[in-house]
């Protein structure tokens, strides 16, 4: 009886071991990624931020500086914290980046990606709605600007189709403003264009060409759709407006399409009005040279 009673308890134990371990490999539901990171992230931060109840919670890591950047949404807006550590919060925005409502349901894309220009940091995102799949579907790209001295927070946003995916390449200070390049070139859609936009935003102005390269810091802006590089051998200008360069060779001041060994040089004496003076000097010659500064027009040519 004692042995049969054992066998009993032992197929018992077993059955119930079974069951267990049956249960432990039942598939349990899926946890979202992203909210597990949402949740983390708010495990760390969350005592810190006034928004409540966001929908997402990003970090960005290639910000300009050495903050950290936490992103999400919260009531069809886009939030962004910076902070200085996880117990210190500098400031945090909520920003509607969908001014127009021309966007149903949208969900922010965040590009964040971002470029410093003296004191201030330029991020860019993209929002799109959730419920429009066609690539012609409306998509908002807007433009943060903040302030490192004050934390200011300027934004834009413009309307472009959700094909043409534009990427901020490049932002330098510029005449009263910024001059902002943007690369399409990353998909088969996308246009590429040049945009200045003033310091406090309230000006906007779009031209849908880049210049052959884009002008360094040495580059003289005498008007804002206009750039002029004067190098060592050359002079050359950038008109937006028609999208179009010019560029004068030292040579052909002189006549000539080769100088073998010859030491040259060119220097931009003055700009009056719609003209620049330059003077060049090609071995011991030199010359005072007049053009028009929008299209490189010589109007003289002296000898000095």
């Amino acid at each position: 009886m004692k042995i049969f009673t054992n066998k009993i308890l032992f197929l018992f134990a077993f059955a119930v071991l079974c069951t267990a371990c049956k249960e432990s490999h039942e598939p349990s539901s899926p946890i979202d990624p992203q909210l597990a990171f949402r949740d983390s992230l708010i495990a760390i931060y969350g005592s810190l931020i006034d928004v409540q109840d966001l929908d997402y919670l990003g970090l960005y890591e290639y910000g300009a500086t050495k903050h950290t950047y936490l992103y999400g949404g919260a009531n069809g807006e886009f939030w962004l914290g910076i902070f200085e550590s996880p117990d210190k919060k500098i400031t945090e925005y909520t920003i509607d980046l969908d001014p127009d409502s021309l966007i149903p349901e949208a969900i922010y894309n965040p590009i964040l990606h971002s470029h410093m220009v003296w004191d201030f940091e330029f991020f860019e995102i993209y929002g799109f709605s959730n419920t429009v799949l066609n690539e012609d579907a409306i998509s908002s790209k807007s433009l943060l600007r903040i302030s490192h001295d004050n934390w200011e927070l300027k934004s834009t946003t413009e309307y472009i189709p959700r094909n043409a995916f534009p990427f901020l390449d490049y932002v330098r200070p510029w005449k009263g403003g910024f001059l902002l390049e943007y690369n399409g070139e990353i998909n088969d859609y996308g246009v590429s264009y040049t945009q200045f936009i003033s310091s406090d935003f309230s000006e906007s102005i779009r031209w849908e060409c880049r210049a052959p390269y884009s002008p360094p810091l040495g580059v003289l802006y005498f008007e804002v759709d206009f750039f002029l590089a004067v190098w060592e051998n050359s002079v050359e200008g950038f008109d937006y407006l028609i999208c179009q360069s010019w560029t004068k060779n030292i040579l052909d001041f002189y006549g000539v399409t080769t100088c073998p060994g010859c030491s040259s040089s060119i220097k931009l004496l003055n700009q009056i009005e719609d003209t620049i003076t330059v003077e060049v000097k090609l071995n011991e010659e030199v010359r005072l040279v007049a053009l028009k500064f929008r299209t490189g027009e010589v109007l003289s040519n002296e000898k000095k």
